[in-house]
């Protein structure tokens, strides 16, 4: 069973991002995660399977670019071990939620691209690697999102 719970310690982020094996940009000399939850931004989620913590999911605000003020799930990320097991389709679910009537930007990588192409419905891509998902309700129809 898969649980979601919107707090975190920093331990926990910590955590994660020590295991994480993808990269982010550095605010100074910081890891940008760290930096985002060090300033009180964004909301946060960790997917918790067999009481084990098995994913984490940002979202923020941007700050700068063409999609300035827009949403954005800023870290999806589930540790190898609990990969192909429905932590990432459950965190990205989750972060569905967060949004009412906006969009939602995701920047993915182009290792990741297919992961949201197989889970959302509804998304389009405007520029190489950034889907742009519309709010609304969601419910799963046969194991996929559907909006």
């Amino acid at each position: 069973m898969i649980t979601i719970t919107e707090h975190i310690c920093a331990p926990l982020l910590v955590r994660f991002v020590l295991e994480s094996t993808l990269d982010y940009p550095s605010v100074g000399d910081v890891d940008g995660r760290l930096a985002c939850y060090s300033h009180g931004e964004g909301c946060w989620a960790v997917a918790w399977r067999d009481r084990s913590p098995a994913g984490i999911a940002c979202i923020t605000t941007l700050d700068n670019g063409s999609y300035q003020g827009s949403l954005c799930l800023y870290w999806l990320e589930v540790l190898p071990s609990f990969q192909r097991q429905g932590v990432g389709q459950t965190l990205l679910m989750w972060a569905r939620a967060q949004i009412v009537d906006a969009a939602l930007v995701i920047a993915s990588t182009p290792q990741a691209a297919p992961f949201y192409r197989r889970h959302l419905v509804g998304w389009t891509e405007p520029t190489p690697n950034t889907l742009l998902v519309k709010g609304g309700a969601l419910r799963e129809c046969g194991g996929r999102i559907a909006a």
